[in-house]
């Protein structure tokens, strides 16, 4: 965190915005997060989540304090210069052998590229095999890599919509996790990264 922008972790089952009144993480973000410095003359009323993670996704958000950094996050994020990367376990095996490949299949009738990487499997006497994998967007379509995963024979676990139930009925886990964020700084003085393991 510092005076333009945050990186926050949000918990599975909140959304990033507000939402038909749930709870949501713009909420509890003047909260969580300092306000900006006092000489800083376009901070935003409230900080605010540049990007969004569905509300069964945890892991990393990036956060805008002030209006210039929401315009220019707003603008990296248009122009596909913002990486994002997931770790998922996927109810299957997806090949590679453990290199990245990439996975074309067009969201919605749009084209869609996302890289998949196999890190461990474990085999797994109903499903065969658990993949888990680090996942990178290179587009951003809505549910991209729930398809994707889905569009190899193993979708990720817990993903009822898209064909791997874990069994913990409507609003269970879904075992998708924001892990990285990487973008220019707003200020121009290199780049923002955050990784959890």
């Amino acid at each position: 965190e510092d005076d333009e922008l945050a990186v926050v972790h949000k918990p599975a089952g909140v959304h990033s915005k507000p939402y038909r009144g749930a709870r949501h993480l713009e909420a509890a973000l003047p909260a969580l997060l300092g306000p900006p410095c006092r000489s800083t003359v376009d901070a935003l009323p409230a900080p605010s989540a540049v990007h969004r993670l569905d509300c069964r996704v945890c892991g990393l958000i990036l956060v805008a304090k002030t209006r210039d950094a929401a315009a220019f996050l707003a603008g990296e994020l248009a122009a596909r210069r913002v990486t994002k990367r997931y770790r998922a376990l996927l109810a299957g095996g997806i090949g590679g052998g453990g290199d990245p490949f990439e996975v074309r299949e067009a969201v919605g009738g749009r084209p869609s590229l996302s890289i998949f990487k196999s890190i461990e499997a474990t085999p797994h006497l109903q499903l065969g095999r658990l993949t888990t994998a680090d996942l990178e967007p290179r587009t951003g379509r809505r549910h991209q890599l729930r398809l994707h995963a889905a569009a190899l024979g193993a979708p990720i676990l817990g993903d009822d919509l898209y064909g791997a139930p874990s069994g913990g009925g409507a609003g269970a886990s879904l075992y998708l996790q924001s892990t990285e964020v990487r973008v220019a700084h707003p200020s121009g003085g290199g780049a923002a990264a955050v990784h959890v393991t």
